[in-house]
């Protein structure tokens, strides 16, 4: 089977500073923390060169809510588009495969088996919860962030 990943890196002072941010009340985690370093791929190709900076908070409870719409994603598809609108990045269906596009300049296309695109974003969202866990345990409070509960 074709193993799909969701690959991010937060620095630790980005952690400490989103732990921070959960003590503001105006700060907004899927747009003001948790920023990092965030990659797709299969094997060894990656839909970007470096990486996209961008809040990882953002991809993980987007993608959070369209797994939990009971809809394969080889049925519909879904566009993880940033709060602010700037970048995309595609999951639109092809027979049984998941063309993973991107509007980032330099970006590759991957055309993946649908079932192992919705499991290496169930593993993803896993290891996101426990990690956002282990650095803020009270995190999941933040309204924004309640997607991410269930995978806590």
């Amino acid at each position: 089977m074709i193993r799909f990943e969701v690959e991010y890196q937060i620095n630790s002072a980005e952690w400490e500073r989103s732990a921070q941010r959960r003590r503001e009340a105006w700060a907004i985690p899927v747009v003001h923390a948790f920023l990092g370093d965030l990659n797709l791929g299969v094997a060894d190709s990656r839909v970007f060169t470096s990486g996209l900076h961008t809040s990882i908070a953002d991809f993980a409870c987007q993608s959070a809510i369209r797994l939990g719409n009971g809809v394969p994603l080889s049925r519909e598809g879904w566009v993880f588009e940033e709060l602010d609108g700037a970048r995309h990045i595609n999951f639109m269906p092809a027979d049984k495969l998941i063309q993973v596009t991107s509007d980032v300049s330099g970006s590759a296309s991957l055309d993946v088996p649908a079932n192992s695109v919705e499991i290496g974003l169930h593993a993803f969202l896993s290891k996101f919860a426990r990690d956002v866990r282990e650095w803020i345990p009270d995190a999941f409070e933040w309204k924004d962030l309640s997607e991410l509960r269930r995978f806590a």
